[in-house]
């Protein structure tokens, strides 16, 4: 396998809205007719009964999936639903999990939990300890006000 600073990168950017268990999704045959072809959708797919907005862009089908869960507001509440949509629907075996910010804490969990739809797991913005992080940041905010 390529290093990741050299791949070209299949993105899923999920905006979810379930929780965390995941039934077993009803998905249309794989999108990728070949391993060269380049990858660019994007709407809403009923995962787990809800309507949630996917994208999913990439240079080539051939490449690995990186599933991207983000800390921002909508982030993904349904990312073993989601794991299990793009291995069916991009017909990979598994898939990189990146989790960030607050998207790191269910990353861990799910890379814990079910190593076996993941590759790896890459953390950025790392949640290590929140209470930790929120008693931290007060205290900086506080002095600041001060």
């Amino acid at each position: 396998m390529r290093p990741i600073s050299h791949l070209a990168l299949l993105s899923a950017l999920l905006l979810s809205t379930t929780g965390l268990h995941a039934e077993p999704l009803a998905v249309a045959d794989s999108i990728c007719t070949s391993p060269a072809q380049p990858i660019r959708e994007q709407g809403y797919v009923p995962i787990n009964g809800i309507e949630q907005w996917i994208t999913v862009t990439g240079a080539a089908c051939g490449n690995p999936v990186i599933l991207f869960i983000h800390g921002g507001p909508g982030n993904a509440l349904s990312p073993f639903a989601d794991a299990i949509y793009l291995r069916q629907h991009l017909d990979k075996d598994k898939v990189i999990l990146m989790g960030s910010s607050w998207g790191s804490i269910p990353g861990v969990h799910m890379a814990r939990a079910r190593p076996d739809l993941f590759h790896a797991y890459i953390g950025t913005a790392q949640v290590v300890n929140a209470r930790d992080n929120e008693t931290g940041m007060y205290r900086e905010v506080l002095a600041l006000a001060q």
